[in-house]
């Protein structure tokens, strides 16, 4: 090949598997950001590799058809007093969601938002009552696990918290994806730009769904643990503070879109129990 000042040059290698990769360095005010992003997606995808073979013990075809036909109460009753709280399948399946919850916050943020995309995007910092929660939650479940061994047992408790597991993750990573540049982890105070009304893919069935969805994911990680106080308090906080936020923030959205929100709030719900 003749370069521009013909001279001879080599032809652009193609890149394989085995010859050594380059790219874009990145800048050196970025560093710092980049340096958290790595601190905090290494120790939630290590909690996610560590537990993830213990939680998927809830799937035996045994397990299974002890928790359906004796679901309080197992025949060896011996092997499971004697199995150490931070053994149990629940525990690893709770701790297995909730790493994963953190990390697609991250993710699809990254992918279909990246220009409001943080290192503080996992929304681990996510405010001291989130983390007394679920901590909460934890001494819940051990204390429970000493006293009551069979309570903490796989059972239909554990099957129904998977499943409003998995529907919260699905509807609040699906209103992240379809909201795209228009979603946000705060409040907007003040219209952007290229700010739309989103009332299209699950924003046509429910008006707030990441909240709809975390809502739904907190409260099935309780009861997948086998936590009736827990389960209660989560209930009563999360319902006081979305409501108060959803009341507060559409507010706003009024003042930004005026008639077309609130044509949109007359024929979509929130689906939040009690929460219009």
């Amino acid at each position: 090949m003749t370069g521009t000042n013909g001279q001879e040059t080599a032809a652009p290698r193609g890149k394989n598997f085995f010859s050594p990769s380059s790219s874009d360095s990145i800048p050196p005010h970025l560093a710092p950001a980049a340096l958290r992003v790595a601190l905090t997606a290494f120790p939630l995808g290590f909690l996610a590799g560590h537990v993830v073979s213990i939680a998927l013990q809830v799937f035996r075809p045994q397990v299974i058809a002890d928790s359906i036909s004796k679901p309080w109460l197992v025949s060896a009753v011996a092997e499971v007093e004697e199995l150490a709280p931070w053994w149990r399948p629940q525990l690893h399946l709770y701790l297995l969601a909730w790493s994963t919850f953190h990390l697609l916050e991250f993710v699809i943020t990254a992918r279909y938002n990246s220009t409001r995309l943080m290192a503080d995007s996992f929304l681990i910092s996510n405010g001291l009552s989130y983390h007394l929660a679920h901590l909460l939650g934890l001494f819940e479940f051990l204390v429970e696990s000493f006293l009551f061994p069979t309570l903490k047992q796989t059972s239909r408790w554990t099957y129904i918290g998977l499943v409003l597991v998995f529907i919260g993750q699905l509807i609040r990573s699906l209103a992240m994806v379809h909201a795209a540049d228009n979603f946000s982890h705060e409040v907007a105070h003040h219209k952007r730009p290229d700010h739309r009304l989103v009332t299209d893919g699950i924003y046509a069935y429910t008006r707030h769904p990441s909240y709809l969805g975390f809502f739904t994911w907190a409260l099935g990680t309780q009861i997948g643990l086998s936590n009736p106080l827990s389960t209660i308090i989560f209930a009563v906080v999360l319902w006081r503070f979305f409501s108060r936020r959803i009341r507060g923030e559409e507010i706003y959205l009024v003042a930004f879109f005026g008639r077309e929100y609130e044509e949109y709030r007359k024929r979509v719900g929130v689906y939040i129990p009690f929460v219009r």
